[in-house]
């Protein structure tokens, strides 16, 4: 292991989340412009809009993935979250794959409550332009005579948006 991933990983279990002080900020502002369209929407476009506005922060030796605003460091001991801990998919009753599964025994990838990707191995292969296409597709194939026709477009248009959402924050951090 180099000395930059040893130091990238001693901060990565010495870390806390405090919560970005924008991100309510950002929060509202979207609300106040979606008023009136459904929630699922709002909801989307809150976290896209957030996406695109969050400050982006990179600290001495990351390359290519910064971090969380409102992440802040204590060097003195290692953090455990309380919530879920650090600890591997066994205990939940769902195998994370050999390949994975020493980023949660190690603290580096967290079990994170109700979100969560099981399928992580299909976001690996088409990535987020993959769901997008699958997305768009799915859209297309909707039909107005489908039982819940306009809750499922909202769904899939809202999947979309937060997926667009994404990408515009990965492209900014390039």
């Amino acid at each position: 292991m180099t000395d930059r991933i040893a130091a990238l990983k001693a901060r990565v279990l010495n870390s806390r989340q405090l919560g970005d002080p924008r991100a309510g900020e950002l929060h509202r502002e979207s609300l106040a412009q979606t008023e009136g369209e459904p929630e699922v929407l709002r909801a989307a476009k809150a976290a896209a809009h957030y996406y695109r506005h969050q400050e982006l922060v990179l600290n001495e030796g990351e390359l290519i993935v910064g971090t969380q605003p409102g992440l802040t460091f204590d060097a003195k001991e290692r953090v455990v979250p309380a919530a879920f801990g650090r600890r591997d998919f066994s205990s939940w009753g769902w195998a994370a794959g050999e390949a994975v599964e020493p980023f949660f025994r190690e603290g580096m990838l967290s079990w994170a409550g109700n979100h969560k990707t099981l399928d992580y191995e299909r976001v690996f292969e088409g990535g987020f332009s993959g769901f997008l296409a699958e997305i768009e597709d799915r859209l297309s194939r909707l039909a107005p005579t489908e039982d819940d026709y306009q809750q499922k477009r909202d769904f899939l248009t809202a999947l979309e948006i937060v997926a667009e959402g994404f990408l515009d924050l990965s492209n900014r951090l390039q």
